[in-house]
């Protein structure tokens, strides 16, 4: 049977724009976070498109994607031609907590809502696998018998209040298959389009939370903070309900 692995991490923040007023570049919040240059950055070209700064930052790969109504700041394994796992999930909760407090203080934007999204996973040799690893997360309450079915999907919602906020703390658990992609990029005298080729393909059962308030009104800083710790710690809580007993949560 396999084992629960960190696949994602990732830090939202959802901005309360009034007209005319611009989301800080994807760059600027990369180097208040990381504090390094990305190693590669795209600037929005047209509007309702994202700009995007990338890197790698402690063994991990790390972007910042800033669109009008979303702030993204995530952390994965690096790429490769098999489908990687972080190994070490109390690096990677350490590296998490690190953006939690420094993705605040780095944005100047207004903000109405802030969100925590962690996923973990497992390889498996097919869906019967799959879907039996799955089963073993489950709670009693909603096991149901599964063997060789696909695309199995199940979300549930457990919300609570904070202080003066509502907040959405939600498990999913899922078996998707996973495809990993080449793509050649041609130059303009070749004059053909790019081509793809897969290089992979994996069954991967995972279970993901995402916890964020209830939108508000315009946030203060501290109480983003609050509201995205609290999210943070609370997938501690849903990780060992999971009883994934992973090391770091």
């Amino acid at each position: 049977m396999g084992t629960w692995k960190a696949q994602l991490g990732r830090i939202t923040l959802f901005p309360t724009i009034p007209a005319g007023v611009n989301v800080l570049s994807a760059l600027e919040l990369y180097k208040s976070v990381w504090k390094f240059e990305p190693d590669s950055y795209q600037k929005q070209v047209q509007a309702g498109l994202p700009s995007i700064a990338q890197g790698t930052v402690g063994g991990f790969s790390v972007s910042c994607s800033t669109h009008p109504v979303r702030i993204d700041f995530s952390i994965t394994p690096p790429p490769g031609p098999e489908l990687n796992l972080v190994e070490d999930t109390k690096l990677f909760h350490e590296a998490l907590a690190q953006i939690v407090r420094a993705s605040i203080e780095g944005n100047t934007t207004a903000v109405n809502r802030v969100a925590c999204f962690v996923q973990f996973a497992c390889k498996a040799k097919d869906y019967r696998e799959a879907n039996e690893l799955v089963r073993t997360i489950l709670p009693k309450q909603y096991t149901i018998p599964l063997t060789d079915e696909r695309d199995f999907v199940l979300q549930i919602n457990s919300p609570r209040p904070l202080e003066f906020f509502e907040m959405n703390y939600i498990t999913k658990w899922a078996v998707d298959r996973v495809q990993i992609l080449s793509f050649q990029v041609l130059s303009p005298q070749q004059q053909m389009s790019p081509t793809t080729q897969l290089v992979s393909e994996h069954i991967v059962p995972s279970i993901t939370f995402d916890n964020s308030n209830v939108p508000a009104a315009a946030l203060t800083k501290e109480h983003q903070i609050t509201i995205l710790q609290e999210a943070f710690r609370f997938v501690a809580e849903q990780q060992r309900a999971a009883r994934l007993d992973l090391e770091g949560f």
